[in-house]
């Protein structure tokens, strides 16, 4: 691993590491977490401060994130890449449903998630903004890689297994699943794929919604869902159906 790698990994896990404390954290706390030498995990402090990234307090000897590093990426979510039309038809899937319904956005050999609706009360699909999910053999990857020719599915299949987490499935089934969806308006389901006994139905949204390619997701118990299956494809077809016939109103 090259040392460039290895300080971008421990400073995506420090600001991961802030996100779950949500609090200031000393030094020697914050290299003990990401298990970095006192002497390493000291510098990369220090820069972070220097650029105003990171606030440190030195009568406390603690650290945290700045409002400036806060509002950096805070136009990623803002009206922007995800039109308020859009948040509030999302709400209208999700009270139709009554599931979990998620975006999500293609992140290279992955999918991150960019907004999440849940239901207030009952069991329900619990799942965070920013999270990477897998490509392969999940709903929500498959709806995606219906939108690419067969060539870039392959090839992004043997990137996976080259350099990135090998896929837990064999190409033979993801193209299977993807030729599945595609006779299916782009609808794909699986369950117990990301998280056990859980199940989604997923579909990639029209193009022209917003700057970037969008994936909805409608997700619950894996008994719940396979019990309300075609009800729920049902709703998200038509949801979509109504998107597709007036895009314009989903454009900021």
């Amino acid at each position: 691993m090259s040392d460039l790698t290895l300080s971008l990994q421990r400073l995506s896990a420090l600001f991961e590491l802030f996100a779950r404390e949500q609090r200031p954290l000393s030094s020697a706390a914050i290299c003990a977490a990401l298990d970095a030498p006192r002497s390493s995990g000291a510098a990369l402090l220090k820069a972070l401060a220097q650029l105003g990234w990171l606030a440190h307090d030195r009568r406390a000897a603690t650290y945290l994130p700045t409002a400036k590093f806060a509002t950096l990426g805070g136009w990623v979510l803002e009206g922007s890449l995800l039109p308020e039309s859009l948040l509030a038809a999302l709400q209208e899937l999700q009270v139709a449903t009554g599931e979990t319904v998620s975006l999500c956005t293609p992140a290279d050999l992955g999918l991150e998630v960019a907004h999440v609706i849940g239901p207030d009360v009952g069991i329900r699909l619990m799942i965070r903004v920013g999270v990477r999910l897998p490509l392969w053999g999940t709903a929500l990857g498959t709806a995606y890689l219906t939108t690419l020719a067969d060539p870039t599915v392959r090839s992004m299949y043997l990137r996976s297994e080259v350099g990135g987490e090998p896929p837990r499935v064999s190409i033979r089934s993801v193209m299977a699943a993807v030729r599945r969806a595609r006779e299916h308006d782009g609808m794909a389901y699986a369950e117990s794929a990301v998280v056990p006994d859980v199940a989604a139905v997923s579909v990639p949204l029209p193009e022209g919604i917003a700057p970037r390619t969008l994936i909805a997701s409608v997700g619950g118990p894996a008994s719940r869902m396979r019990a309300n299956r075609s009800f729920v494809e049902e709703e998200l077809r038509a949801w979509m159906g109504r998107l597709a016939r007036s895009p314009a109103g989903f454009r900021t």
